[in-house]
């Protein structure tokens, strides 16, 4: 009796994960309009259509860091970029530190600092404005989100950057890149 119990089970088994019941859930597919970055350990989306640019690179130790196009001629006016290090103390002090530091840019406001949850993991959103030197002598306004995820050993940092007036408008897209997040390990 045990060995019929066993063996349907076993014949069983491959069914069952066959059907999607392997206990893992597939997240769902990122928004429209993002293509999909995967990281060690997790994966999100970046605006599709834009593209590495190695000559314009803004952040040099990025995973990767996609440019919004733009004419030619036109400087960067839009930024995605992915950053892994390894976790060497709690992640709420990282993002403390780096809160503190942008406070000595130019005109910084803290437009919003909030804890979430991305599946199991703990995770920090920082929205903040300040400005650049930009032209000669004159500067602008960035818009900077950056979403930190806790993955264990090692923090995930995604930064998106928009430039002048506009910047405020892209939440949208912004939005969609930090609901994309899926930690996979």
């Amino acid at each position: 009796m045990v060995t019929r119990v066993v063996t349907a089970m076993l014949i069983a088994l491959p069914l069952v994960l066959a059907a999607g019941c392997g206990g893992r859930e597939e997240p769902p597919p990122p928004a429209p309009g993002l293509a999909v970055f995967t990281g060690k350990g997790f994966t999100v989306g970046y605006p599709k259509g834009w593209r590495q640019d190695p000559g314009n690179r803004i952040f040099r130790g990025a995973d990767l860091e996609v440019l919004r196009p733009e004419p030619p001629q036109r400087p960067p006016q839009a930024s995605w970029s992915v950053f892994t290090e390894e976790r060497k103390r709690p992640m709420g002090r990282m993002v403390d530190a780096f809160v503190a530091l942008s406070r000595t840019a130019r005109d910084f406001r803290l437009v919003e600092r909030r804890k979430l949850r991305i599946q199991d993991a703990d995770a920090q959103l920082v929205r903040k404005s300040y400005s650049a030197p930009h032209g000669e002598d004159g500067w602008t306004t960035l818009h900077q989100t950056d979403l930190f995820v806790d993955l264990g050993g090692s923090v995930a940092a995604v930064r998106m950057i928009v430039i002048g007036a506009g910047g405020g408008q892209a939440g949208r897209w912004i939005d969609d890149v930090v609901d994309s997040f899926r930690v996979t390990a």
